[in-house]
């Protein structure tokens, strides 16, 4: 299992970590398909997403597109990342 990092975008320029969740190994991947796919597993995170949605090839593909045309959207802001989230769980253990 893997934890995963959900964010909220915020104009103009502010990340916020809202969210953890646990995900399986091939879940994870496809959520950093970007990722899988320097390491050499774009295929195999292609069939994840199809398996787990019941999408075709077309689907899928159509998918990462939006995905990557969001991603080079969100890469050109210099974000300032709020990740107070995480303050709730380190009070409990300080």
């Amino acid at each position: 299992m893997h934890c995963h990092e959900v964010f909220e975008y915020r104009d103009p320029d502010q990340q916020i970590l809202v969210d953890l969740s646990c995900l399986c190994t091939n879940c994870h991947e496809v959520k950093h398909y970007g990722r899988a796919t320097v390491v050499g597993r774009e295929e195999e995170a292609k069939e994840w997403l199809q398996k787990v949605n019941s999408w075709n090839e077309f689907e899928a593909q159509e998918h990462k597109l939006e995905c990557f045309l969001k991603w080079h959207r969100r890469n050109k802001i210099n974000w300032q990342l709020d990740i107070s989230y995480l303050h709730k769980f380190m009070k409990d253990t300080v």
